[in-house]
């Protein structure tokens, strides 16, 4: 009876150390691929994609990033209970953005900000834009990998069930792996709790000074004009829980409806003044704008040299009424946002760095929305777009500033 207990106990201790092992190497191997996986998401903002450069790696930056990336992985380890399904789910994800961040990249030079994951359901718009080839060979690695997964799940690992089943010598064996079965269940429970609350927290991320000083988060970064300082001098996932979650606006001192409406005041006799001697309202106006994201006055670029300029027609009309000039953190591209700001008089810049398209970040949150329609007593107003009206939720922020027919202009 002795021999059998202590065979049993070499047995337990066998067990428990071949676990502990297996658990040991699976926490090494996901650290080491997420502490990658961060890598990449640097590096697919750059255009030359190599497979490693020491020179991107900040450590307290690199520490916090990793970090998020084992706790999502833990997440979904605890929600699914199966290892290779978790980094099947895991891998796919963090590699899809990947590719996805570089190919915004190397079309618009920006990397992806968390309120354009809602583009991810214009597939048809999306995929007119990518490499179909490279797509393709992302769908086919998705493929063979949940094949593989299938196969173990499916004919592996009931036969290695089996297996250890038919080593079990009698009842004491059996109740410690089912013991250990109840242990591995609570375990998961906690760690799921656990880590759905970091990552919540992680979504507060601009109320969490700690971690702000931790990685040493510059303010003048934070107050950038450009948003994407902060994902070029601190990584992708730091750039990207920085812009989740913030107020428009920041606050500012001697803010107050007194102090709003001595300006409106202040302004408003200067218009009655103006308005004196005219003869002409601007409800009978008719105003026209054309916008166009690639247009610019190549004489504005500083030790550039030209004979003439290319656009005298422009010129003459600046000429002759009253002209100006705006400002664009970004040529080709970002045409929504020079919407938002010349239909509403409102500057971009005005707001927090979070507010990287007011399309979708600001006007789905606002009850009162003004625009320059306002200014007329009963508005026609049409919009002609010659792309899809999809993306930015164009359609809808249009029509809560005021136009509410939309036009499509497609060769």
């Amino acid at each position: 009876m002795s021999s059998t207990n202590k065979r049993v106990r070499n047995n337990k201790s066998q067990y428990l150390f071949m676990y502990l092992m297996q658990f040991l190497l699976s926490i090494i191997c996901i650290i080491t691929l997420s502490f990658y996986f961060n890598y990449l998401l640097q590096k697919s903002m750059h255009e030359e994609f190599s497979l490693f450069n020491t020179q991107l790696f900040l450590f307290e930056s690199t520490l916090y990033q990793t970090s998020i990336l084992v706790i999502l992985f833990l997440f979904l380890w605890s929600l699914t209970g199966r290892y290779l399904i978790s980094l099947l789910l895991f891998s796919t994800s963090i590699l899809g953005l990947v590719y996805a961040n570089h190919q915004k990249f190397l079309q618009r030079n920006e990397p992806i900000y968390p309120n354009e994951l809602i583009e991810i359901f214009n597939i048809k718009e999306l995929t007119s834009m990518i490499n179909l080839q490279q797509f393709a060979l992302y769908i086919l690695y998705f493929l063979v990998a949940t094949f593989l997964v299938v196969l173990y799940y499916w004919k592996v690992k009931p036969r290695v069930t089996s297996i250890k089943k038919e080593s079990l010598q009698n009842n004491a064996e059996y109740n410690f792996l089912h013991i250990k079965k109840r242990v591995i269940r609570i375990i998961r429970l906690i760690t799921l709790v656990a880590t759905s609350v970091l990552l919540f927290l992680s979504l507060n991320f601009n109320n969490n000074k700690v971690i702000k000083r931790i990685i040493h988060l510059d303010d003048k970064i934070q107050g950038a004009y450009n948003p994407r300082e902060v994902y070029t001098n601190y990584g992708f996932i730091t750039g990207f829980l920085y812009h989740t979650k913030a107020n428009p606006m920041p606050n500012t001192p001697n803010y107050s409806k007194q102090a709003l409406s001595d300006i409106e005041d202040r302004y408003q006799n200067k218009v009655n003044n103006i308005n004196k001697e005219r003869t002409s309202y601007f409800d009978e106006q008719k105003i026209v704008y054309v916008l166009s994201e690639s247009f610019s006055d190549p004489s504005k670029i500083p030790l550039l040299n030209i004979y003439s300029t290319p656009v005298p027609q422009v010129l003459g009309l600046k000429n002759s009424t009253f002209s100006g000039t705006m400002l664009a953190n970004s040529i080709g591209g970002g045409t929504a946002n020079i919407e938002y700001s010349v239909l509403t008089s409102l500057n971009v810049n005005l707001f927090n760095a979070q507010m990287t398209i007011p399309y979708t970040t600001l006007l789905p949150n606002q009850d009162r929305i003004t625009s320059v329609l306002n200014l007329f007593e009963e508005p026609t107003a049409y919009t002609i777009h010659p792309y899809t009206p999809n993306f930015y939720r164009r359609k809808e922020a249009l029509n809560s500033l005021g136009f509410k027919k939309f036009r499509l202009f497609v060769k």
